[in-house]
């Protein structure tokens, strides 16, 4: 197992913040909006989709699995698709299992795809 310092988590806020949902909205509607000292959704999406890359041709051909967090995969899927935005990332579960294939310097993210037994245990 590989760790990848790259696929962590975004750095909304350094501190605790009353109102994260409200912070995490601004910075779906502003890619570039970003508390002092922290990182930006458009930042992290950069960061995230770079390591991703990196991770996919240093292992081409083989099935990988990389472990993240929301937000970030949330970022990930928009880079995918465009049209993925905060209210698609709201629907990724807690944990969740996205099936993401990288073909020809592309992403392709297999929306039908279900890990079975699942279900019972993730949460929104």
């Amino acid at each position: 197992m590989t760790i990848h310092e790259n696929v962590r988590e975004r750095l909304v806020s350094k501190t605790f913040l009353d109102d994260f949902y409200k912070v995490w909205v601004k910075s779906w509607k502003d890619f570039n909006f970003k508390i002092p000292g922290c990182e930006s959704s458009s930042e992290a999406q950069e960061r995230f989709v770079k390591a991703v890359k990196d991770i996919s041709l240093t292992h081409q051909g083989k099935i990988i699995a990389i472990v993240t967090h929301g937000n970030v995969l949330g970022l990930f899927l928009n880079y995918i698709d465009s049209l993925n935005h905060m209210e698609e990332a709201e629907k990724i579960r807690n944990p969740d299992v996205i099936r993401v294939v990288h073909r020809e310097s592309r992403f392709v993210w297999d929306r039908d795809f279900r890990a079975q037994g699942l279900d019972v245990i993730a949460t929104r």
